[in-house]
This record gives C-alpha cells, sequence and structure tokens, in this order.
C-alpha cells in the first residue's frame, strides 16, 4: 500500500509539464462535450489531432491539431477522461 502511494506520488513530481490530453496523456483518448450539448469533441491519440462532431447530426464538423488551440476554445466544456491505474 505505502509502495503503491510512494510511487503515485514520484510519478507525480518527476512529471514533464506537456499539453496533457487527459490522465494517460500524451497519449489517451479524451472526449470533450459543450455547454450547450450540440458539439463534441474527441482526442484521437493515434492521429493526434481532435475531431468537432455535430451531436444531432454525427457528422464532423471541424478538427482541430494544436492542443492550445483546443483548450483556448474549449475551456467551459465538460472533461471526461480515461482514468486507469498502470499500476492495476
Amino acid at each position: 500500500m505505502i509502495g503503491k502511494v510512494l510511487k503515485t506520488v514520484l510519478r507525480a513530481a518527476v512529471a514533464q509539464p506537456w499539453d496533457y490530453q487527459g490522465e494517460g496523456a500524451p497519449g489517451d483518448w479524451e472526449f470533450r462535450l459543450s455547454p450547450d450539448e450540440a458539439t463534441y469533441a474527441v482526442f484521437d491519440p493515434r492521429r493526434g489531432t481532435w475531431m468537432f462532431m455535430n451531436a444531432g447530426l454525427l457528422c464532423p464538423v471541424a478538427e482541430v491539431e494544436r492542443q492550445a488551440e483546443m483548450d483556448e476554445h474549449t475551456g467551459d466544456w465538460r472533461q471526461f477522461l480515461s482514468v486507469e491505474d498502470p499500476d492495476e
């Protein structure tokens, strides 16, 4: 138990200042939903891009490659991240 806590603390202490996309970033899936729930965005780690989709029509609206641009435009969106413990 104490080893698991110590490992988590050490991992956080040496983390790099990446543009994180989620808990397991920079290579993990993430989903964001707009406040009006009309649009959502999905990050595909294999492509390294965000795809914006119209929630009603289920069709692509836009694609974004830069994480800074994504964070700037979706600051008030709800984020859904993959939360997985790599030690389990």
